[in-house]
């Protein structure tokens, strides 16, 4: 058998295109592809409304927007999760932590709380449509 005088190039490696940003919205904080989480004034506090797919990317979101609001409120924050079609055990881990009260969930992400043992949502007051005033800030509007 013959060796071959140059030696043959692997295949070049196949480029992928990132997927495309959503736009950010107003008044709301965009993190992974197509996250997004808004605080909202409820009648008890503070309710954090989450938009989009909810996994590792977006735990570092949720855990930033949840610590931020428990050192500045003090008090219980709720969580709407009905707009997120999509979430996995890393994006829902910080919903596990004392003081974090998930009042709303989609169907998929009530589905992968009862796969975990965790609670299901509780309910509550609905969420109100208006934005929450930013500490320091003019009110919403």
């Amino acid at each position: 058998m013959r060796a071959l005088s140059h030696p043959v190039a692997p295949p070049a490696p196949q480029r992928r295109t990132a997927p495309r940003r959503a736009p950010a919205r107003h008044g709301a904080a965009p993190w992974s592809e197509g996250l997004s989480a808004e605080i909202r004034t409820g009648p008890t506090g503070p309710v954090v409304v989450v938009r989009g797919e909810l996994d590792a990317a977006g735990e570092r979101l949720l855990t930033a927007v949840l610590e931020y609001l428990a050192a500045v409120e003090g008090g219980p924050v709720a969580v709407d999760l009905r707009a997120v079609p999509f979430a996995d055990t890393h994006g829902l881990a910080p919903l596990l932590r004392p003081g974090v009260v998930l009042v709303a969930a989609s169907p998929e992400v009530t589905r992968l709380l009862a796969l975990m043992g965790a609670p299901p949502p509780r309910g509550g007051p609905p969420v109100p449509s208006t934005p929450a005033r930013r500490p320091g800030g003019p009110p919403p509007g």
